[in-house]
């Protein structure tokens, strides 16, 4: 991630691509057992397609392998997954009156590394589709109109927001409510309450995360080093960021929740990622203590995420196993944490999707 910090004080902002031409694809043919060329690590990731990298982790495929032996929490974990990823990275358009265009839409903004999954996601979902980025190579969107669509979507989110979003969600279900009979429904849909269930209980933050998130390896060596006084960081930050300060205001709850949850430290940025003015502000909950990682640790490895960042928390998590042996066999951590590490985020060259076999279940 790159930011240009002008003072401290607390993500991803929604991101609004002008999308015109559409993707499409045979499901049938989608097999999550395949692997892709990776031309960035992450949605954070400026690295662009030019970019060659010759290097796979040579643990991705046990850690791939150690992901499926978890006791995953998958059973009616879509709802809460999808609510938490278009909270972060989704749009809800509802028409104004006496519009042309009266057909809601629903967006969730994807970087191109996450095609397998989102192919893999209109296939469990039955519906929607996807359209490329005109501006950027790097990004495109899924994209659902249809009113079949939009009732099942509507039907598995529903009170389980929790962020200002809410709001919007709220005026699609108006919208169709005054439709009713164009929508083929018996009776209104009730506008169900925002979900304060524990956080560590459903898999809302997973889908959240998988928005601007990033996990971190930092191995720090002194030349002098004696006692194994080497020291391994872990770290894992979620970013939020809105272009209305009043607008991000609103989300401040859920990251002061978030934090509290995780451990983590909240704090306030000015950043320029998404405004070149570089006045946007965005809140950032960032953990560095090893209490926090084994919160996140243990909440990803039982409501992963299903996109290309489930790739980095494997190979983060098999860095976190491995500092707990650092005072027996410091120098061997040291070298394997380094080839991890190596492989990972901006490092990583293959995408596998194997872990898309356990997908989240209504």
């Amino acid at each position: 991630m790159y930011y240009s910090f002008i003072f401290t004080l607390i993500i991803s902002s929604d991101k609004i691509f002008n999308v015109k031409n559409s993707f499409s694809y045979n499901s049938s043919s989608s097999n999550s057992d395949t692997s892709s060329t990776s031309t960035s690590s992450s949605s954070s990731s400026s690295k662009t397609s030019s970019d060659k990298i010759n290097y796979t982790s040579t643990d991705l495929k046990e850690n791939l392998s150690n992901s499926q032996k978890p006791n995953l929490n998958l059973k009616g974990q879509l709802g809460y997954y999808l609510a938490g990823l278009i909270e972060s990275e989704g749009a809800i358009i509802v028409p104004k009156e006496n519009s042309k265009n009266n057909t809601p839409t629903l967006k969730i903004s994807f970087h191109i590394n996450d095609l397998e999954f989102a192919k893999k996601l209109i296939k469990t979902l039955g519906y929607g589709s996807i359209q490329m980025d005109t501006v950027s190579s790097n990004a495109f969107t899924v994209v659902i109109r249809s009113k079949e669509g939009l009732l099942d979507f509507i039907s598995l989110i529903n009170g389980k927001f929790r962020t200002p979003k809410i709001n919007k969600l709220y005026s699609l279900i108006d919208y169709i409510n005054k439709d009713i009979a164009n929508y083929k429904l018996k009776d209104i849909i009730v506008k169900l309450p925002s979900d304060k269930s524990n956080l560590a209980k459903n898999s809302w933050l997973s889908g959240f995360a998988s928005g601007d998130s990033s996990f971190g390896v930092r191995v720090t060596e002194s030349e002098n080093a004696k006692n194994n006084q080497n020291k391994i960081s872990l770290s894992f930050e979620l970013v939020q960021s809105r272009l209305d300060d009043e607008h991000l205001q609103g989300y401040r709850r859920i990251m002061v929740n978030i934090s509290d949850f995780l451990l983590s430290n909240l704090s306030l940025h000015k950043m320029s990622k998404y405004d070149r003015s570089g006045k946007q502000n965005a809140f950032r909950s960032r953990i560095t203590s090893m209490e926090g990682a084994k919160i996140v640790h243990d909440y990803f490895t039982s409501y992963p995420m299903m996109n290309s960042k489930h790739l980095d928390f494997l190979d983060w998590s098999k860095c976190y196993r491995e500092k707990a042996h650092y005072k027996s066999k410091g120098p061997e951590v040291i070298y394997k944490i380094k080839l991890i590490k190596f492989g990972m985020n901006t490092g990583r060259k293959r995408l596998t999707w194997s872990h898309l076999n356990n997908m989240y279940e209504r």
